[in-house]
């Protein structure tokens, strides 16, 4: 949980220093900032939960709070793995026509 938490951090703070620094707006940084933030939010909230046990998703503890944030956030920025895949399509990660040249025999060559 530390780890992911941390993770996230580092994230912002590169989307903060990409977009400060560069002309060009990258929106695909932004995008998984946030997916790394959404992520390490959930997981943690749900942690935090497990941990406290009962108590913990009671009105006498804030631990349900987090909890809530955590599952609002996501209904307002959209599940994670489609700002991963959105960033990806910004990236063209996966779009195999500029990465790689064919010939007419259907050999591909990198």
């Amino acid at each position: 949980m530390y780890v992911q938490v941390q993770a996230a951090r580092s994230a912002a703070y590169y989307a903060a220093w990409v977009i400060a620094s560069t002309t060009l707006k990258e929106q695909r940084v932004g995008a998984l900032a946030l997916a790394q933030g959404l992520d390490s939010l959930r997981t943690a909230a749900a942690e935090g939960i497990q941990l406290h046990g009962g108590v913990g998703f009671t009105w006498e503890h804030a631990a349900q709070l987090y909890f809530k944030r955590a599952a609002g956030d996501e209904l307002l920025f959209g599940p994670v793995h489609r700002l991963r895949a959105h960033a990806a399509d910004a990236a063209r990660l996966f779009d195999t026509l500029d990465t790689f040249d064919t010939f007419d025999t259907g050999e591909v060559a990198v």
